[in-house]
């Protein structure tokens, strides 16, 4: 199960309303009772309104992937509410950016200075180079042929990807029950 919708349901349980805004993207939309609520607002008043008219425990059955970015869960909500119990599907939508929880943003900054500091090596040593005989160049070679395989490993672990903004880790939730 996808770390955002982990969150979810564990805010829920807790009823961190704040808490589960914040995880929903600006443009999510949730489907409730069928109701539409669109944007961040309405999701606020969706959940200080009637998803918190009765008290409730979520009983999560089933987290599956239908897509990379799509997951669908089955549950059980039993409560104060008519009828008692009532069996659910969640269909969430995970998209990833710059919302990343802070140690996510923590990580992603590291691998960056990172980046930064293997290229400003990797330039002093090509620099430098120029003003060394040429019968003495092998060690700076050799340091800039390893900070350029640095360079290599952090583009091949996704740190490019990453800071050009592909997914990287759950950061947003979509959201449609119904």
């Amino acid at each position: 199960m996808r770390d955002v919708i982990s969150r979810y349901f564990g805010l829920d349980a807790h009823r961190d309303r704040e808490g589960i805004v914040a995880l929903f993207a600006d443009d999510a939309i949730v489907v409730d009772e069928g109701t539409t609520y669109r944007g961040t607002k309405q999701i606020r008043a969706w959940q200080l309104g009637p998803a918190s008219k009765y008290v409730y425990t979520t009983e999560v059955l089933n987290v599956e992937a239908s897509d990379p970015d799509r997951y669908l869960a089955t549950g059980r909500l039993t409560g104060n509410f008519p009828g008692g119990t009532a069996d659910l599907r969640w269909d969430f939508t995970v998209a990833d950016d710059w919302n990343a929880p802070p140690l996510m943003k923590a990580q992603m900054a590291l691998q960056i200075v990172w980046f930064c500091i293997v290229l400003y090596l990797i330039v002093t040593l090509v620099k430098a180079r120029r003003n060394v005989p040429s019968q003495e160049r092998q060690p700076y070679i050799l340091l800039v042929v390893s900070a350029s395989m640095l360079a290599k490993v952090f583009a091949s672990s996704g740190g490019w990807v990453k800071l050009m903004g592909a997914p990287s880790t759950a950061s947003e939730q979509r959201m449609r029950c119904w």
